[in-house]
């Protein structure tokens, strides 16, 4: 048997054959519901469950579970720190090669999913495998850049160092993928905590950047790429269905070390036909956004220096991912907040809500003035008759 190749008898083939109705059906649902990220989850559990069923592992050793919603605690707990304030960082989906008789727990890949669909509902569906959507990737990928960062880092403080040297990450838009890759650094943050309020302290409170290194960038391996094989237009999918080579590639790179991914029919693998391109487009626009979040860190910290006044909120940069799309153009970035200090976002918030009030006394103020000036002027015509 050539290696790498799994033997195709008919329990194996009745198996594949379930996996592929039940993620085609998936697809499906996922596309003509667009609305609803949670159908997203349901072809990603199915993908997950098909491939911890067609993956190699050593049963006695431990086996491939699938995880939804998996709370990332730090491994070592923070004195007086409890489990249930970490609820906050949860993947959707992830991988987990455990073996809890062994004390054996090795991550696999992590995921987040997000709609193939604008924000915006009044915007019109597109298919999972149109330009637009290949768009909407991108724009995904812009708005959740920073939840990428601060879910590696989460992740890397849930495991010792000896079980995650390193940690790999999907972003799935719809039926596109992309696949970064952490390493961790050689003296890793803890997850911070606000342990008066008892509270995770998420992405949106400090600047992500400042908890993991510049040097630890993550590698994107694949960027915006389809999930599924297609035909030679991109348009329609492969029948019977099975995943692309970049996909299949990016699972076999993705599993926890010494779990193999066999070629079978659903994940059609040929050894040492695949050459990943590095230079592919939108792999060094994605490496050139994550670049700029430091960039812009850098220089936001630089401006609080010189002025400590909290700064308004207002694009500092365009994005260097290029696209086209119908419906919506890709939102700009505001500046990171500093690093979190307790409090930092509810000053923030309590800051524009001053803000907001006294605009909108301003706009009552100019309205009346407005009101005023037609009154007394209708007087005055009326004593001019």
């Amino acid at each position: 048997m050539t290696p790498g190749l799994r033997v195709m008898n008919d329990q194996n083939v009745s198996l594949i054959r379930r996996h592929r109705l039940r993620i085609h059906e998936s697809y499906k649902l996922a596309e003509a519901e667009p609305h609803w990220e949670n159908r997203i989850y349901t072809m990603l559990n199915h993908i997950l469950f098909a491939t911890t069923d067609l993956a190699d592992t050593n049963d006695d050793a431990g086996v491939l579970l699938v995880q939804t919603q998996h709370t990332l605690i730090p491994h070592n707990l923070p004195p007086k720190a409890t489990a249930k304030q970490f609820l906050n960082t949860t993947p959707d989906e992830s991988l987990l090669f455990s073996g809890a008789d062994k004390g054996l727990k090795k991550p696999g890949p992590f995921f987040e999913a997000k709609r193939a669909f604008h924000d915006d509902h009044n915007a019109k569906p597109f298919p999972f495998l149109s330009d637009a959507a290949a768009a909407c990737h991108d724009i995904k990928f812009e708005a959740n850049k920073s939840q990428i960062l601060w879910q590696a880092f989460c992740a890397l403080n849930a495991f010792p160092e000896k079980d995650a040297p390193r940690v790999f990450l999907f972003l799935v838009v719809g039926a596109r993928f992309s696949l970064f890759k952490v390493n961790r650094p050689a003296n890793l943050k803890h997850v911070p905590l606000d342990l008066e309020k008892g509270f995770t302290i998420t992405a949106g409170d400090f600047d992500v950047t400042k908890l993991l290194p510049k040097g630890c960038l993550p590698e994107i391996l694949f960027a915006n790429e389809s999930i599924f094989a297609t035909n030679e237009n991109a348009r329609v999918l492969t029948e019977p269905l099975c995943f692309s080579q970049e996909f299949t590639e990016a699972m076999r790179l993705a599993l926890p070390e010494g779990i193999d991914l066999p070629a079978n029919p659903l994940f059609p693998y040929k050894p040492g036909s695949f050459v990943r391109d590095i230079k592919k487009a939108p792999i060094p626009a994605f490496r050139e956004a994550f670049e700029e979040m430091y960039t812009v860190s850098e220089a936001t910290e630089n401006a609080l220096k010189r002025d400590p006044r909290p700064v308004d909120a207002g694009p500092l940069y365009e994005s260097p991912i290029k696209h086209q799309d119908p419906n919506k153009t890709l939102p700009k970035s505001a500046p990171p907040s500093p690093e979190y200090t307790p409090g930092t976002s509810r000053q923030v918030k309590k800051k524009a809500g001053r803000k907001a009030r006294t605009l909108a006394q301003k706009t009552e103020s100019i309205f009346r003035e407005e009101e005023s000036s037609s009154e007394q002027l209708k007087r005055q015509s009326n004593k001019g008759n």
